[in-house]
């Protein structure tokens, strides 16, 4: 049989070849967390076959849509009363017209497309790697398939990643933008989207290309007035080791930011592909002060020689979270300090510790005027 489509179909008329397909593609989707929410990523046997040529075809096309975008980018970027038809707001005028430190304002982009008769090209993602991850790793399973291996008998061929280009696309507008400086790779994703496992893939991906890849938690805690400083909700207390702040209580307007930290910690990854060690820290019950709810948290600890000051609030959970930081630092004296009155400047023991006066400034704070404010309740 010539057809290489026809030879696919007719392997998967033997049940019990197709039936061991099957499970291969389930079991093989739920080990590399290959889903789109709840739902599998592929529920059906259908690989995207290309001969030579048509591969040929559709790279020259996808080529030759984003030279034509390109030229006119730097036409609209060229040409004030061009640009002027798009309409730009002044804050989006200033950033088209920024100079990114590269050639090119997108170093790659995803053209989506279908193949019917022609090649046809239905959307323009610029800095869009969505699907490269899991087409990869869908890839990896479908090669453990039994029908394909069968398959593959019948026909040569070769599979196609995608990650590792866009990667070099990356690296190739990094060295345009400083050739001597080292890359380090930010992956920020938005909050409960059902494709942040891809992103995961990523950082994996690119960690065992030995680049360094850092995790972009999401919100903090309500009250914090900094957007979301770490210190409040996640620490790291070992090379390998993070704690971080979880809500039990699935009503508290914390738990599901603090939930999807959780997400992104346990599923990362530090030196060699490692996971990290997640500890949960539980949170105190809301702290509230003049109708306004204070960002309190255990996770502001401050790391001392030898001791370790945790900040409390005459809560329940204190002498749990002292507990759990007493086993993370067994060499070092654990001690809980009151922090009802520190926690209405929005912050506790370790916020406390960044900033200090230096010496001999004490006229600069002789407008202050020190109170003794009431316990929060």
């Amino acid at each position: 049989m010539k057809d290489p489509v026809a030879a696919f179909h007719a392997l998967l008329e033997d049940e019990g070849l197709a039936a061991d397909s099957i499970q291969a593609l389930v079991e093989g989707q739920i080990e590399r967390r290959l889903a789109f929410g709840e739902r599998p990523l592929c529920v059906a046997i259908r690989p995207q076959l290309l001969t030579p040529r048509r591969y040929e075809q559709a790279v020259a096309a996808a080529e030759g849509v984003a030279s034509a975008l390109a030229a006119l980018e730097n036409a609209v970027l060229g040409d004030d009363e061009l640009r002027r038809e798009l309409g730009l707001e002044p804050e989006e005028e200033l950033l088209a017209m920024a100079d990114p430190g590269f050639k090119f304002s997108s170093p790659s982009v995803r053209l989506d497309s279908f193949f019917a008769d022609e090649v046809r090209f239905v959307e323009y993602n610029a800095e869009s790697p969505a699907g490269m991850a899991y087409s990869d790793n869908l890839t990896d399973v479908f090669k453990r398939l039994p029908v394909m291996k069968a398959f593959r008998k019948l026909f040569r061929g070769r599979f196609l990643p995608t990650r590792r280009r866009q990667l070099d696309a990356m690296l190739h507008a990094f060295k345009q933008w400083d050739k001597g400086a080292t890359p380090v790779i930010a992956i920020v994703d938005w909050e409960g989207l059902p494709t942040a496992p891809e992103f995961e893939m990523f950082k994996t991906f690119f960690e065992e290309a030995g680049i360094k890849t850092v995790i972009w938690l999401g919100k903090g805690i309500v009250g914090d007035d900094t957007h979301g400083h770490v210190d409040d909700i996640s620490r790291f207390v070992a090379e390998d080791t993070v704690v971080t702040a979880v809500e039990t209580n699935s009503k508290d307007a914390n738990f599901a930011p603090l939930q999807e930290n959780l997400r992104r910690l346990r599923a990362a990854t530090y030196q060699d592909g490692k996971l990290l060690r997640v500890i949960e820290l539980p949170m105190p019950r809301p702290v509230v002060f003049e109708g306004r709810r204070l960002p309190a948290s255990y996770g502001n600890f401050y790391i001392a020689n030898g001791v370790v000051l945790v900040p409390v609030f005459n809560d329940p959970n204190d002498r749990i979270a002292l507990n759990i930081l007493a086993e993370v630092f067994p060499s070092r004296e654990v001690v809980g300090i009151y922090s009802g009155d520190l926690i209405w400047g929005f912050g506790a023991m370790h916020c406390m510790t960044q900033q200090q006066p230096a010496a001999g400034t004490q006229g600069s704070f002789s407008h202050a005027r020190a109170t003794r404010r009431p316990h929060p309740r």
